[in-house]
């Protein structure tokens, strides 16, 4: 007798947080302690995110960084806390290796609210999800490689800087 079995996906409860500033201090990605992200109004959620770029990178760079960085709070957002809004203006820090200072550079910034109904939508164009919970693994924390080779790397398909766009689309 031969016994097919079909693989059994489970996911696990995403890591909860109260607040997005806690959030993002845990997960230290863009570090609040640093100025790499604040929370500009509580209701309705209104935040910055700053990734760090270098002296000479070019505009193509920076833009997939900024787009990376409001994919990454947005979701982060609505996986692992109440949020049921977001508005998110990025612009990136310039780090300065031999001076050691940076500086960040607002005129550089890209701005996008989205609704938590919005963002599941939007994903559901490329992935078979049905909750924000199922983007990230068993862990609670990791984006699921489905998420992040769909919307969240450049390569992915439809790759980082189409999944932006339609986010961006009203």
């Amino acid at each position: 007798m031969v016994a097919l079995l079909a693989p059994v996906v489970s996911f696990a409860t995403p890591k909860h947080f109260d607040s997005i500033t806690s959030m993002m201090a845990d997960f230290n990605d863009y570090p609040p302690s640093e100025g790499d992200f604040n929370v500009l109004k509580e209701k309705p959620l209104s935040v910055t995110i700053s990734p760090m770029v270098m002296p000479g990178d070019g505009a193509g760079l920076i833009e997939k960084e900024l787009q990376k960085a409001v994919v990454y709070a947005a979701y982060r957002a609505f996986i692992h806390t109440d949020a049921t809004q977001i508005t998110i203006t990025s612009f990136p820090r310039e780090l300065n290796f031999q001076t050691h200072k940076s500086l960040f550079l607002k005129n550089k910034s890209i701005k996008l609210t989205l609704t938590r109904s919005d963002a599941l939508k939007n994903v559901q164009k490329y992935l078979e999800v049905t909750n924000l919970s199922e983007l990230v693994e068993e862990n609670g924390t990791t984006f699921t490689p489905g998420f992040k080779n769909c919307c969240y790397l450049p390569e992915g398909h439809p790759g980082l800087k189409s999944f932006y766009t339609t986010l961006a689309k009203k």
